[in-house]
C-alpha cells in the first residue's frame, strides 16, 4: 500500500520494476503518493539520463564508423511521369505532361478516303473537333472494331496540335527516369517508328513511349 515515505527511505535498484508502476504486482513505492507515476520521479529520470550519458560500446562505434565510411549514393536523376495505356493486347505510354484529359469514347465521325490509315475519324471533345487516331494502328497492330468501353486520351499542348488517341483502357501513371537514348538502342521492331521515343521496361514488359509531338507532325505530313 502506498503511504508517506519515511525519512530514511532509499529506493532499491530499478525500483520502477519492483515496487513501481512497471512491476508485476501492485505498486508499493511510498513516493508514488507524491509523484503519481514513476516517470515523474527523480530516481527514474536520473536512471534515464545515465543511459543516455553512458559511453557507446566498441561494437556500436565500429558499426557507425562503417556506415559513415560508405560513399553517399548518387543523387537521383531527372524523372518524368508517363501514362500507361492498354492498346489491344499490348501496352504503350505517353508523357503525362502531354495529356490534356481522358474521356470515354463518344460518336466518331468517319472520314472519306484518302484519310491517313491511323485516323479513324473526327470526335468532338468539349466542343473541339479533334482527329481520332488509333494508337493500335500507329504501333503496327490491327484496329479493334468494337468501340464500346474504349477510351480517348487527348494529347497535345495546344488546340491546333491536339489529337484524341483511341485506346482500349488506361492502366496507370508511372514515374520513369529520363535518359538519353539513340535510335540504335531501340529494338528492331520499333526502331523504324520515329514516334516511339524509347522502350520502357515496366513489370517485365516492353512498353513503347510514344512522342505525341512527333505523332502530330507525322499526321500533318499525311494530310
Amino acid at each position: 500500500m502506498i503511504g508517506t515515505p519515511p525519512d530514511d527511505f532509499v529506493p532499491p535498484p530499478s525500483c520502477w520494476r519492483t515496487i513501481g508502476v512497471y512491476g508485476d504486482g501492485r505498486p508499493t513505492c511510498p513516493w508514488l503518493a507524491r509523484h503519481h507515476h514513476c516517470r515523474h520521479c527523480e530516481v527514474f529520470l536520473s536512471a534515464a539520463r545515465g543511459l543516455l550519458a553512458r559511453a557507446p560500446s566498441e561494437e556500436l562505434l565500429a558499426e557507425w564508423a562503417a556506415r559513415l565510411a560508405e560513399p553517399e549514393p548518387a543523387p537521383p536523376g531527372p524523372h518524368e511521369d508517363v501514362l500507361v495505356l492498354v492498346v489491344g493486347e499490348r501496352q504503350a505510354a505517353v508523357p503525362v505532361a502531354a495529356v490534356r484529359e481522358v474521356v470515354n469514347v463518344r460518336t466518331i465521325r468517319r472520314l472519306p478516303p484518302p484519310a491517313a490509315s491511323a485516323i479513324v475519324g473526327l470526335v468532338s471533345v468539349r466542343g473541339d473537333l479533334l482527329p481520332c487516331v488509333s494508337l493500335d494502328i500507329v504501333l503496327g497492330g490491327r484496329p479493334e472494331h468494337p468501340l464500346a468501353g474504349r477510351r480517348l486520351v487527348v494529347v497535345g499542348r495546344g488546340d491546333e496540335d491536339a489529337v484524341a488517341l483511341l485506346v482500349s483502357d488506361v492502366a496507370a501513371v508511372r514515374r520513369i527516369e529520363v535518359v538519353a537514348e539513340s535510335p540504335d538502342d531501340l529494338p528492331d521492331q520499333v526502331a523504324e517508328r520515329p514516334l516511339v521515343r524509347r522502350v520502357l521496361q515496366l513489370d517485365a514488359a516492353e512498353v513503347p513511349l510514344v512522342d505525341p509531338a512527333v505523332l502530330v507532325e507525322t499526321l500533318r505530313r499525311h494530310e
